[in-house]
Formats: C-alpha cells, structure tokens, sequence
C-alpha cells in the first residue's frame, strides 16, 4: 500500500482549517479574495510590530479600486507557511500559482469549501 502523506483527506483538512482560521482572524474579506491570494502576494508578505504578517492580495473583485489585504497572527503565519513549504507542494500543479489549490492542484472555489461559509 503506497502511504502518501499527506493523504487527500489530510490535505483538504489541512487547507480548509487554515482557510477558516485565516477567515475568523479576517471576517469582512470574501472568501474569494482570500482564494485569489498568490504565491506572489505571499512572498511579499510583511510582518508588523513583530506580532502580525500582512498580506496584500492584489487581485480580487474589487482590485481596480485597491488591494486588499489580510492580518495574520503568529500562529496563522506560522501554520499558513507550513502549509506553503510542506503540504502544498505535494498537491499544487507545477504551473500553479494560488497559495491555495484543489485536491488536483488546480484553482479553488468557495463551492470547494462550503462548509466553511
């Protein structure tokens, strides 16, 4: 029996408690803005005040008016970059570039996480 971890049931556990987690920290932002965030806005994430990391997500419905971003506590940042080293790449498409991504490693939908609405 081939053990992959983490296994389908792990990965969509993992990703849909930290996209809740994100979106308790963060209530007025769209699930779909936080879907749209990339690897790109990730990176350019910055810490303040040595307690939060703020990540600007640059597209979104609403982008021509302005970025939106999102605050993160120190454990969000520490489990959102877990997520991002260790249990994304195991998924994600190699052409992919959303933060978070569908059991085949494509894009997200909010009807891809409807128990967390």
């Amino acid at each position: 029996e081939d053990l992959h971890f983490p296994s389908k049931v792990d990965f969509i556990t993992a990703r849909d408690t930290l996209i809740g987690a994100i979106k308790l920290q963060n209530p007025v932002v769209r699930l779909q803005t936080l879907l749209n965030m990339t690897m790109e806005d990730y990176s350019k994430a910055r810490r303040k005040d040595g307690f939060f990391t703020i990540i600007h997500i640059e597209k979104h419905k609403t982008s021509i008016m302005k970025s939106e971003h999102i605050t993160l506590g120190q454990n969000a940042t520490e489990h959102l970059r877990i997520y991002v080293e260790k249990v994304r790449p195991m998924y994600a498409k190699q052409d992919s570039n959303r933060v978070f991504t569908s059991i085949l490693g494509g894009e997200l939908t909010p009807r891809d996480i409807s128990k967390i609405r």
